[in-house]
């Protein structure tokens, strides 16, 4: 992997950063005040999650074939492993009803850049 290849993938392990630290939290923070659920935030944060790692993924050689699918895959995989994270935390638990939105989250963005591109 070189240098111009790492920098594609800062802003992934940023956002996946962030997201194990508010897992981390025994409370989650409502950062959207107005939203009861949080659904909606899961699907927005995990749509900035597929369109970073696709171009991350689309500008790394080995995985540049088909990044459509490789993001999906990350980001599923990602998605499970938090909601695995979470469970050990106090006060909070691993929900299946998140995997399943963070996955969608992830084909609603290819569905989009297929349509658009």
């Amino acid at each position: 992997m070189g240098a111009k290849t790492i920098i594609y993938w800062i802003p992934v392990y940023i956002i996946c950063s962030t997201i194990f630290y508010f897992s981390s939290l025994s409370t989650a923070p409502n950062i959207f005040v107005l939203e009861p659920s949080d659904l909606p935030k899961h699907f927005f944060v995990y749509v900035v999650l597929s369109l970073f790692s696709f171009i991350a993924i689309s500008n790394t050689k080995s995985l540049e074939k088909n990044p459509g699918l490789y993001t999906i895959m990350f980001v599923f995989l990602f998605a499970v492993s938090d909601e695995f994270h979470q469970s050990f935390v106090t006060g909070r638990v691993g929900e299946i009803k998140d995997v399943i939105v963070d996955f969608f989250s992830s084909l609603f963005f290819i569905s989009i850049k297929k349509i658009i591109v």
